[in-house]
Order: structure tokens, then C-alpha cells, then sequence
């Protein structure tokens, strides 16, 4: 059996917009399944 290792590291705000851009890819991906309201260029406006 394969084994995954995942990191889990603190974004600094110089990393910022990296996790900002993960979240909509995330978003757009799931969007599929979820009611995630996405707008037409793929971002994510709200999950509330």
C-alpha cells in the first residue's frame, strides 16, 4: 500500500495569494457537487 505524506504549514502573508488561489481552484472544482455560487470567469463569491 502507497502512503501519502502531507504537510501542514502556516501561510505566511507573503504566501497569501497561493492559498487565496488553492481555495478558488478548490471551489471551482467542488462546485460541481456543492452549491458553491461561482461566477462566470470560475471564482467563488460566496459559500455563505
Amino acid at each position: 500500500m502507497n502512503k501519502i505524506n502531507i504537510d501542514i504549514k502556516k501561510v505566511t502573508y507573503g504566501n497569501k495569494s497561493v492559498l487565496e488561489h488553492l481555495v478558488q481552484f478548490y471551489s471551482y472544482d467542488l462546485s460541481e457537487y456543492t452549491e458553491f455560487d461561482i461566477n462566470k470567469k470560475g471564482y467563488l463569491l460566496s459559500i455563505f
